[in-house]
Formats: structure tokens, sequence, C-alpha cells
């Protein structure tokens, strides 16, 4: 089911069957520093349509160690590999310590990518950042959102919208560029609140000060001697009752008191 990958830029090197007989894979991201593609790493991709390629220099890829295990690529016959910048006529692609010419067709075929590019704008609130790998792209690219929640914050929603309103499925942080200019939104939600103890007579009541939502939080009720345990309660910052269950409550989204 795996449709679009976009690799990490620190990637130098794509090994033997990476990726092989993924045939629902649609699309890859080289990142600028790939250098290697070894034997068999694409092999049975039947459905690769585009190869999205940011390198800088096209003459560092090596494909494979042997010449003829590029016939191992083929990806998918008239398969698109989009280069970055101006394409020179002399480019090559090295493999094996041979070398084709790009423009050669050798189960693929290689063009510019001049392709129109769509803004990518990110609105966020003050509690965490979202960062775009592109400020713009064409459409059919995948774009990789980078989150970063705040200390004690969470992500709570994430929605990518085009130029017409309309939703765009984000999937793993991670969406296919429509045809228009996007808007990445992105609200985060605190997950660390505060417990506040009461102090309370005849005994002692002790707990966290602060907890995790969702998390289970252990009341240690010591009464004085000579005295029992009436009860514990924990209400939230509207007052709302919080079930406790053997001296421990689970944390709601929102402060709470304990008495």
């Amino acid at each position: 089911s795996l449709r679009a990958v976009r690799m990490s830029e620190r990637l130098t090197e794509i090994d033997t069957y990476a990726f092989a007989y993924c045939d629902a894979l649609e699309q890859l991201d080289f990142p600028s520093l790939l250098v290697y593609v070894r034997d068999y790493a694409f092999t049975g991709t039947t459905a690769m349509d585009k190869i999205w390629c940011d390198m800088t220099s096209y003459n560092q890829l090596q494909w494979g160690s042997e010449p003829y295990k590029l016939d191992e690529f083929k990806p998918n016959m008239g398969t698109t590999i989009l280069v970055a910048g101006a394409l020179r006529n002399d480019a090559q692609w090295y493999y094996g310590g041979y070398t084709r010419i790009i423009n050669a067709g050798f189960y693929y075929t290689t063009v510019e990518d001049n392709t129109e590019k769509h803004s990518v704008t990110v609105t966020t609130d003050a509690y965490g950042t979202v960062k775009s790998d592109f400020d713009s792209a064409p459409a059919g690219r995948l774009v990789y959102l980078t989150i970063t929640p705040l200390d004690t914050y969470e992500l709570q929603s994430l929605t990518v919208t085009d130029a017409n309103g309309d939703e765009i499925e984000v999937t793993n942080n991670t969406f296919i560029m429509p045809g228009t200019a996007v808007t990445v939104n992105a609200t985060f939600a605190r997950k660390v609140y505060d417990v506040v103890t009461r102090p309370t007579s005849n005994g002692t009541v002790s707990c966290a000060d602060s907890a995790t939502r969702g998390t289970s939080v252990p009341i240690t009720a010591t009464p004085d001697e000579g005295y029992a345990l009436k009860s514990i309660t924990v209400t939230d910052v509207n007052g709302n009752d919080v079930a406790v269950n053997n001296n421990a409550f689970t944390m709601p989204a929102a402060s709470v008191t304990v008495s």
C-alpha cells in the first residue's frame, strides 16, 4: 500500500532490494546527497510514475555494481525523472564505472523540473511549529511536514486545504501537492496539567504536582491516629467530578484539584 516516499536529506545510499516489489509505489524523492542506488533496489515497482531528483550534481549518482544491473531499475517503462535545476545536455548517470547519457532514455526519461509550482503556507497557534520541506511545489509532489510542539504540548489538529477550501488528505504528516496553492493549519493542545492538593485536617493527602493527560495519578491519603479516610474528591477546573478508583484517577485534559 506504500504509494510515495520522501527520504531523509542525509541519506546517501539505497540498499539492495530496498523497495523491490512495492507494486503500489508511484513516486520517490531522491535526496540531494544520494550517491548509490544498489542492485535491484526498485525491481518490480511497476506503478512508479515519477522520481523527483533534488541533487545538484547529476554525475554523482551510481546505479548498481555492474552495468547490466541497470536493467533491474525499471520502475516502470516511461517513468519520468524530474531533475532540479537546468538540465545539461552532457549530463550523465554513473553506474558501475560506466556512464549513460541521461537523454538516452534507458527504461526511463529524464526532464528538467520546470513544472509550475504552487505555494505552501503554514499557520499555527503559539504552542508549536510546523515546517514544510518546500515553500512551493508542483502538483503531484510529496510534501513532508515537520511538527514540533512546545514542551508540555502536543499536536491537536492538522489540516491542509487547497485554494478552493477543499481538504487534502494528510498521512503520517505528508500530503500530495494538488494543482493549487495550499494552506497548512495546525493547532496544539496542552498535555501536562496541574494537580492542586488542598490541605486537609486530621491527616495528609499528597500526589504529583502535574500529570500528562490520560495517565493514572495515584493519591496517597494518610489519616492521623484515631482517624480513617472518609472520601477523596477530584474536580477539574470547570467543577466536573473526576472518577477516583482505588485512590487513583485518570488525568483529564484540564487542571484538577484533589481534596
